[in-house]
């Protein structure tokens, strides 16, 4: 038990506690409803053609994925071939941050500036996460390897579902936290915790954990 707690293991399985909200308050559960609702107001028009909502949204998640795969190769051939898994993930986990947290200011009809900061939202999530998982060899060995990923995954499960949980109670209350109910504050100000989430549980990993060597 004493091995995930070691500082580098810790505070590598809390990025995951950290940008797990992302998964689930932004892309499984809350924002992309408020984007569908009442960014998109359920349809979008765009070059003259009317657009679902709901389809219009897939389209956004795809297309930051393709960038996604396009950028990925190469940028992990170069933290292959160089010391710089830890810089590119500070970098990608700050532009999810701070993109994330500029979807607070995003209400109906903002549907062409909410798709563009998600989708670099989104790019900082999923490039980020390459670059966390080559982390990984770095605080392991090939005997543990298994059981600090396997933690760092239950971690991650648990930072998601703790801030989806406070978030729901958040919407479903806001009276309780002393939050307005006007210009859908409940729901924008769920989106805001994800992005201060997200960067205040990752901060251990880049004061903790060493990068000593290219995997």
């Amino acid at each position: 038990m004493t091995l995930y707690f070691k500082k580098p293991i810790l505070a590598w399985s809390l990025y995951d506690f950290a940008n797990s909200a992302f998964a689930t308050s932004i892309l499984s559960v809350i924002f992309n409803v408020y984007f569908v609702k009442i960014i998109c107001a359920d349809t979008v028009i765009i070059a003259g053609r009317r657009i679902p909502g709901e389809s219009f949204w897939g389209y956004t998640v795809s297309l930051s994925m393709l960038i996604v795969f396009i950028l990925g190769p190469v940028l992990g051939a170069a933290a292959d071939k160089y010391p710089l898994k830890k810089k590119l993930l500070f970098f990608f986990a700050m532009t999810g941050s701070i993109f994330t947290a500029l979807l607070y200011f995003c209400g109906p009809g903002d549907w062409r500036s909410a798709a563009l900061y998600f989708m670099i939202a989104n790019v900082g999530f999923a490039a980020g996460n390459i670059f966390y998982n080559a982390l990984l060899n770095e605080i392991s060995t090939p005997e543990n390897v298994g059981r600090i990923s396997g933690f760092g995954w239950a971690v991650g499960y648990l930072g998601g579902g703790l801030l989806l949980a406070l978030n729901l109670a958040i919407i479903t209350r806001p009276d309780l936290f002393h939050i307005p109910t006007e210009n859908h504050m409940p729901v924008r100000i769920c989106i805001l915790s994800v992005a201060i989430w997200w960067s205040i549980f990752s901060t251990p990993l880049f004061l903790w954990v060493k990068e000593d060597k290219a995997s």
